[in-house]
């Protein structure tokens, strides 16, 4: 196959012949490197053809109007290294690919708040639960400011407090600390131990659950 040394001007002329499925134009400087055309397109894109293992590669680098032809041959370079110590290119690119996504999936994991895990909690487990369990659980996280109609006792305000899970919601579970839980704990005795204890019991076995699930394990 004939080859040329790559330029803009070249570049930019170059076309894919009628009939054609599509042209190379291969450069003379970098080994594998070459622009591919199609028909009707004025689109050209930077290709690496090689072979690995005695099969045909041939891999994208990229559109001509992104890359310079410097920075194409220096890609070219690296993906012919690449095989030369045996690996395959294709695999590299699907490794660093895997490596963002679980960047990415992570970095969303470390955002998860209280709130967004017990919603899944409940979901996932309140088919196990009675009605008094069920109701402790949405009692737990109500936001409170509902005026007391009836039954208002003695020194009781005129709204209802926040469910004591409540100003939790909001927490990421990765700052959902020991220190942190100990303060919560401390404000909720002030309100009533009997009824704090209870509602710990229930933010234990949140965690427990949290700490099974790969989602969530590990942010606590």
């Amino acid at each position: 196959m004939a080859r040329n040394k790559l330029t803009a001007g070249r570049i930019r002329d170059f076309e894919c012949p009628t009939g054609t499925a599509q042209a190379f134009l291969w450069d003379t400087e970098a080994p594998g490197l070459a622009v591919r055309a199609t028909p009707g397109s004025e689109a050209r894109g930077f290709i690496f053809q090689s072979r690995l293992n005695g099969k045909a590669l041939r891999l994208t680098i990229g559109d001509v109007r992104a890359w310079g032809i410097d920075a194409a041959r220096a890609e070219a370079r690296r993906l012919q290294t690449l095989i030369d110590q045996g690996t395959d290119p294709r695999q590299e690119k699907a490794d660093k690919r895997a490596a963002i996504e679980a960047k990415k999936a992570e970095s969303a994991r470390q955002e998860v708040t209280v709130g967004d895990a017990w919603a899944a909690y409940v979901l996932a487990r309140s088919h196990r639960w009675g009605e008094s369990s069920t109701r402790d659980h949405a009692q737990a996280i109500k936001p409170g400011g509902e005026r007391i109609t009836r039954g208002r006792k003695a020194g009781q305000g005129e709204y209802t407090l926040p469910g004591m899970v409540h100003s939790l919601l909001t927490v990421r579970l990765v700052d959902l600390t020991q220190t942190r839980i100990t303060a919560w704990m401390q404000g909720n005795n002030a309100r009533g131990a009997t009824q704090a204890a209870k509602v710990f019991r229930l933010v234990r076995a949140f965690l427990g659950w949290c700490a099974e699930r790969p989602e969530y394990a590990g942010l606590v």
